[in-house]
């Protein structure tokens, strides 16, 4: 006996996609199994670009703080506003630091996947080439690709260790200045 029927889930289904503003990104990991129940608010994947996305947020909280400090600098006067408000400068620029070497730090792990698997890749072109498989064109190829993301990854740990090691000169010169309003 055969008959046609239509089958319908017992609760709601819901379409999860990422956010439009997440091009270029890709899950990282997933939290939940196919088939799991999820609670309103729980996180069910994490991006490879999260850390960038917190960097984001840290310096727009600065921004937010350096608003606050320039407000009640108005509020308070000018030499209380003032030393506030240079404060909050400093904090706002050195949380701007903070996401730069947040921001490379992501670089130098997605660079570092990509190393990996271009080492895989021209090791695996390499023994092909050494069974007669692939033309050296090819092999070379594959040299070339590792050669190059060997050497973006190194410019980009140079770049995340002079950040890590630097201050920034827009963060010397407000603290001096701080200090030259303090003295007044």
């Amino acid at each position: 006996v055969t008959a046609l029927a239509v089958l319908q889930p017992e609760g709601e289904i819901i379409a999860v996609a990422a956010p439009a503003s997440a091009q270029g990104s890709r899950v990282e990991q997933l939290l939940v199994k196919e088939g799991e129940w999820l609670k309103k608010g729980q996180i069910i994947a994490i991006m490879d670009n999260h850390q960038q996305f917190r960097a984001m947020v840290t310096s727009a909280k600065a921004d937010v703080e350096l608003a606050k400090a320039r407000l009640q600098q108005i509020k308070a006067g000018a030499k209380q506003g003032e030393i506030m408000a240079q404060k909050a400068e400093i904090e706002r620029l050195e949380a701007d630091q903070a996401a730069r070497i947040l921001a490379q730090q992501s670089t130098v792990s997605k660079l570092q996947a990509e190393l990996d698997n271009a080492t895989s890749e021209s090791d695996r072109y390499n023994y092909l080439y050494q069974e007669g498989a692939v033309s050296a064109s090819l092999r070379d190829q594959k040299q070339l690709i590792l050669t190059t993301t060997k050497s973006n990854l190194q410019q980009a740990q140079a770049e995340l260790n002079r950040l890590k090691n630097t201050r920034s000169p827009q963060i010397n010169a407000a603290k001096a200045t701080l200090d030259r309003i303090r003295e007044v």
